[in-house]
């Protein structure tokens, strides 16, 4: 793990306790969101960046099949653990370069998106980690210049801001 990505865990270690009470978790709008995406049942899904598994019951609803769900933070896997049984997802505490498991059909990335500071580097592990015909879908419950606001004010060595 780089000097980068360990500033981002421990970033999100310390709001891990916290995160579900601070968090606007419209579960209806997120089902629609992912509806849109047609995920289909029997998918092999990675939630990346799973946090405390905001999504990852959801995206299991919709697929019938376990999730896999990385997350760099070791104390938002254990919550997200606590959470959902084995059945619902497999949850691995692990930098995403570092990964080296199945390839998907869908990688979704909720709310986390500015957090994966090296582009070139996250596309280059994105092609990596699809299928040949997969997909990724990058979805945020704030706009764009909600999103940079907050960052700016919350966690600005920890995001990068994104271009219009």
């Amino acid at each position: 793990m780089n000097t980068s990505n360990n500033v981002v865990k421990e970033f999100f270690d310390k709001l891990a306790p916290s995160w579900d009470k601070e968090q606007n978790a419209n579960k209806k709008s997120i089902l629609s969101l992912l509806n849109r995406l047609e995920i289909k049942k029997g998918d092999d899904v990675l939630d990346l960046a799973c946090g405390t598994g905001t999504i990852t019951k959801i995206l299991f609803n919709i697929t019938k099949k376990q999730i896999t769900a990385i997350d760099i933070s070791s104390k938002m896997i254990e919550i997200a653990k606590s959470k959902y049984n084995k059945d619902v997802a497999m949850f691995l505490p692990i930098d995403y370069y570092d990964y080296q498991g199945k390839k998907f059909d869908w990688i979704i990335i909720y709310n986390s998106y500015p957090h994966f500071l090296d582009l070139g580097k996250f596309k280059e592990k994105l092609v990596d980690t699809l299928k040949d015909k997969g997909r990724v879908a990058i979805i945020h419950s704030l706009s764009r210049k909600e999103l940079d606001s907050h960052h700016k004010v919350h966690a600005l060595k920890v995001s990068r801001f994104l271009k219009p």
